[in-house]
């Protein structure tokens, strides 16, 4: 269970936080190198107010973040027309297959060609607003989603056949794993500029539940702010990631792990001497590979991991056929 458990208080639950670094590329904090209280303090947080409604805390240099409602709106609207057009897709496909089971051709109606494009080009918009939709087309097969719609793709009848998985596996997502992508979320978040953190209420009695959404909550947060043109124009695109309190290897049998870190926050002198703080990169990625295949010492790997991790640096980690238990950091205080 990753390290789930109830806190309890007396009769009543601890209130507790799950922690996350705003993380900006290294153009952006090398031109406020100078003044980055200002960055931190002033900048940030009215260019977040272009995305968001802000609520200052009474007493703390913290913020309440508030998704506005016109992008519910925004979101329904393009995803009822994609629905609408793909299940007009859909029917024409089938009218495809019809055609070529009687007479053993393969006809493609300029309707269907253009309707395709439409499909395709509106996809790929609502998924790059959206991000986490993305995560639907890992979580369902192509062959459950073929069994679903009914239709028995033809391979020579290729066309149209990416775009209608991609599709029913997006609704699928949105309908049973309940991502609340129209007001994501019933989350409660806030923003603390003094760390560049962004706290979210941690449910609980379902705390498991609670961190996924968190999970969708920032990933969603992020789109957010890397697709609006002003906040990019001032800020640059951002990553906003989990601050771990550890990383865990279960054993010692990984032969492969591979991970990546963001450009650090802080005075780049004092916290890490490397690649990144030479070039200017925006993020590194390592692949580690055991000698002969043989199993690699973990310890060393958690020193290193957990180091940035515990910073918010550390983007992601993975590795083949192994589990990695991540457990993000808590938090008890705004």
């Amino acid at each position: 269970m990753n390290g789930f458990g109830i806190c309890l208080r007396g009769v009543g639950f601890l209130t507790e936080y799950l922690v996350f670094k705003l993380n900006l590329q290294p153009a952006k904090l090398i031109e406020y190198k100078n003044d980055k209280s200002y960055l931190i303090e002033e900048l940030i947080p009215s260019m977040l107010e272009h995305i968001v409604a802000l609520e200052k805390l009474k007493g703390k240099e913290v913020y309440k973040i508030s998704l506005e409602d016109k992008d519910e709106k925004q979101f329904k609207v393009a995803y009822d027309r994609l629905l609408s057009n793909t299940d007009n897709l859909l029917k024409l496909y089938e009218e495809i297959l019809i055609h070529y089971g009687e007479k053993s051709e393969i006809f493609y109606s300029k309707e269907f060609l253009d309707l395709n494009s439409k499909c395709m080009n509106q996809r790929s918009k609502l998924v790059k607003e959206y991000p986490v939709l993305e995560n639907a087309f890992t979580t369902f097969s192509d062959e459950l989603i073929d069994r679903e719609i009914g239709v028995s793709f033809e391979s020579k009848i290729g066309t149209g056949i990416a775009h209608l998985r991609k599709f029913y596996k997006i609704k699928k997502y949105i309908n049973e794993i309940g991502m609340q992508l129209e007001n994501p979320l019933d989350v409660v978040a806030y923003y603390r500029p003094k760390d560049e953190q962004i706290l979210i209420k941690l449910n609980p009695k379902k705390e498991e539940a609670s961190e996924n959404e968190a999970r969708a909550y920032i990933t969603y947060f992020e789109s957010l702010i890397n697709n609006n043109k002003t906040v990019v124009s001032k800020l640059g695109k951002v990553n906003i990631n989990p601050i771990y309190d550890s990383i865990q290897l279960n054993d010692e049998s990984y032969i492969e792990i591979s991970f990546s870190f963001v450009y650090p926050n802080g005075n780049p002198s004092l916290d890490r001497h490397n690649i990144l703080e030479a070039s200017e990169a925006k993020e590194a990625q390592f692949t580690i590979l055991g000698t002969d295949e043989r199993p690699l010492k973990k310890e060393a790997i958690e020193s290193i991991v957990n180091k940035e991790a515990k910073k918010g640096y550390l983007k992601n980690i993975f590795t083949k056929g192994r589990a990695i238990v991540k457990n993000i950091k808590r938090t008890g205080i705004l």
